[in-house]
């Protein structure tokens, strides 16, 4: 199985990462609990969560539930997921 993160710049993941540990931030805490902690999971929802808030200023944690696993597992980047939690949320689908 290769996800999206695989395919990024390892050495630019890894920053991420240990930028996001050492803020150690209440944000970052929320995504690797949802995560189980998995810390590349946990960033690729960062990402996702992003997307969602810059597009619509809500949380992708505010829409309706949306199979983030499997679309992480899948390869499918944060910005493919953001948008079709978008399209399948029943308040903000028409916008998409």
């Amino acid at each position: 199985m290769t996800t999206w993160i695989d395919m990024q710049d390892q050495e630019k993941v890894n920053r991420n990462l240990s930028a996001a540990r050492n803020a150690n931030t209440g944000g970052w805490n929320h995504y690797l609990s949802y995560a189980g902690n998995d810390e590349r999971f946990a960033l690729w929802l960062a990402y996702a969560d992003r997307r969602v808030t810059k597009m619509v200023g809500v949380s992708l944690f505010d829409l309706e539930d949306a199979l983030s696993r499997d679309a992480f597992d899948s390869g499918m980047s944060p910005k493919e997921f953001a948008l079709e939690a978008l399209e399948n949320d029943s308040l903000y689908s028409e916008m998409f």
